[in-house]
């Protein structure tokens, strides 16, 4: 049986981000929410107020606004915060907040530990931008190992991505996922929707994300087209992006237009998720994965593209759910036609999902946080 040291009155955690939007503004709320029911007093700090979630109303989460995250322009104003928090420890988001954490711990001196998260697959990332961007970065990322207390990967992909790209041994970046089962899913779930959400007309099959080139919603569609019957259930795909325009006029292109939705993002995607009958992870490239997980979690069967990092770690090699190749949309369509046909046991997924409650993590963290105070 699991057991964990109780909660001291310096128990406290400052969880660092850009904002509240996105893939890890979820993984930040479902962290906060679950550390202050462990007894943990969190502070939120953000660089935009604007968020696209809610911050849990829990009295032991706090939330502040810094007027800047910049690494050296706000680091006066966040060392000031955190001598009135007095945290154990500072878990920052990416390069940016990583930065700043850790020159204002230094500030204090060091009596605060700065944990830089790794949320992407580095050496992807950094290959989209530009000659000038790239070494900027790299000048950065190769900072991590003497200027963070602990450097922390999503996936064991993506910590070994990183230690790979930076030169350092495996063991030397923590993996610890993220906590993608938040705390109440299922109440979250069983939300009603609107009776004329046009979402409940026929069954479908959901994806969810950032309508951008790293999702593969195009691939996607181009898999869905090649289904075959005019019985499949119709394709949805949750979110918003850069990539509106393009997604609509390919599934033009394919004739689909009246079978594929992209209805925009939801505030509560778990409704959607739980009336899907499959969930598609289509990605290029990920840090993690989370929408696999809130899935399995409800027992919705999933198909996943072999990409890195995340998908193959969570289904434990296509054990929970196949794993395709990346940009193969004949091989992604006989994946759907396959679990359609034959879905997975939801206890089985459910179960292998329990791994990334968000309690469970967030005593990972604490317990990480504690071995470096």
């Amino acid at each position: 049986m699991h057991r964990t040291e109780p909660c001291r009155e310096t128990d406290a955690l400052v969880l660092l981000c850009t904002s509240l939007s996105g893939g890890i503004g979820r993984v930040v709320c479902n962290l906060a929410e679950a550390l202050a029911t462990q007894g943990v007093r969190i502070v939120v700090v953000v660089g935009k107020e604007s968020a696209e979630y809610e911050l849990p109303r829990h009295p032991l989460v706090a939330y502040h606004v810094l007027r800047t995250t910049h690494a050296t322009f706000g680091v006066i104003a966040f060392a000031v915060l955190l001598l009135r928090v007095r945290p154990r420890a500072v878990l920052a988001d990416m390069p940016r907040t990583a930065q700043l954490a850790w020159r204002a711990c230094a500030l204090l001196g060091n009596r605060i530990a700065a944990i830089a998260c790794l949320h992407n697959t580095y050496s992807l990332t950094v290959r989209q931008l530009s000659r000038a961007k790239q070494r900027a970065r790299m000048r950065v990322l190769r900072l991590y190992p003497r200027r963070a207390a602990a450097i922390v990967g999503v996936s064991r992909g993506v910590a070994d991505d990183f230690a790979d790209l930076i030169g350092i041994p495996h063991d030397a970046v923590r993996a610890i996922p993220n906590p993608a089962v938040p705390l109440g899913l299922d109440r979250l779930a069983a939300e009603c929707l609107a009776p004329d959400d046009p979402l409940l007309a026929r069954p479908y099959v959901l994806a969810l994300g950032r309508l951008t080139e790293q999702k593969g919603f195009d691939v996607l569609i181009d898999a869905y087209g090649r289904l075959g019957g005019d019985d499949s259930p119709d394709l949805v795909i949750l979110g918003e992006g850069p990539e509106r325009a393009s997604l609509e006029a390919c599934a033009r292109a394919h004739g689909l237009e009246q079978r594929v939705h992209l209805p925009g993002a939801r505030g509560n995607p778990f409704p959607y998720i739980a009336r899907a009958r499959l969930l598609v992870l289509a990605s290029r490239w990920e840090g993690f994965a989370n929408v696999l997980v809130e899935a399995m979690a409800l027992g919705v069967p999933v198909v996943a593209t072999d990409c890195p990092n995340g998908p193959r770690e969570i289904l434990e090699g296509g054990r929970h759910g196949p794993l395709v190749p990346v940009g193969d949309a004949p091989a992604l369509a006989r994946a759907i036609e396959q679990v359609l046909a034959r879905p997975a046991n939801g206890d089985s997924l459910r179960a292998r999902a329990a791994v990334y409650r968000a309690d469970r993590v967030a005593r990972e963290y604490l317990e990480l946080a504690r071995t470096l105070a």
